[in-house]
């Protein structure tokens, strides 16, 4: 009988050491998305003008290694974020190559999140039409005038999630 009891007690003690083990959870692990496309910019005023007088805005890329910026609340990336627990900001950007196209790979999840997208500013020289400065009359030549100006814009946000390939053209 007390073999029975000890072989009881023993098998009760097993079952609940097995019962209130905390399973453990590992992690999941991020998939990706991936932001891709063209930057462009006004910067010849002078071929907007068609022969006809009409006007047509023709874009330019930006120039080589213009950089765009993405950002992501960390509590996006963690599945079960803590309310009470400071996140940081995560970055990612890319720079443009010279035909204006970008491209970055972002961690994301099943579940939608959006992405701060900040863009660097960037000087170029402008095209437009002037009056010739080298022209001393006093009604002036018409002509092409070249003047560096510095490009910027407002920030934008895009959605991500898992597998996605979302495809974002920006212009300044």
């Amino acid at each position: 009988m007390m073999k029975k009891i000890v072989l009881s007690v023993t098998a009760l003690g097993l079952l609940m050491a097995v019962a209130c083990k905390k399973e453990e959870q590992t992690p999941r692990e991020a998939g990706s998305a991936e932001v891709k496309g063209v930057m462009e910019v006004n910067s010849n005023t002078a071929n907007d003008t068609l022969s006809d007088g009409s006007y047509d805005m023709k874009m330019e890329t930006v120039p080589a290694g213009t950089k765009v910026t993405f950002i992501i609340n960390g509590s996006n990336l963690d599945p079960n974020p803590d309310p009470t627990y400071n996140y940081k900001d995560q970055l990612y950007s890319a720079k443009t190559n010279g035909n204006g196209e970008y491209s970055v790979d972002l961690p994301a999840y099943e579940t939608p999140i959006d992405a701060e997208v900040q863009f660097d500013d960037f000087e170029t020289d402008v095209i437009s039409f002037g009056t010739d400065p080298g022209d001393t009359t006093a009604t002036g030549q018409p002509a092409t005038v070249e003047t560096r100006t510095t490009f910027s814009r407002p920030s934008a946000f895009v959605t991500i999630y898992d597998g996605a390939v979302v495809v974002r053209d920006y212009q300044y």
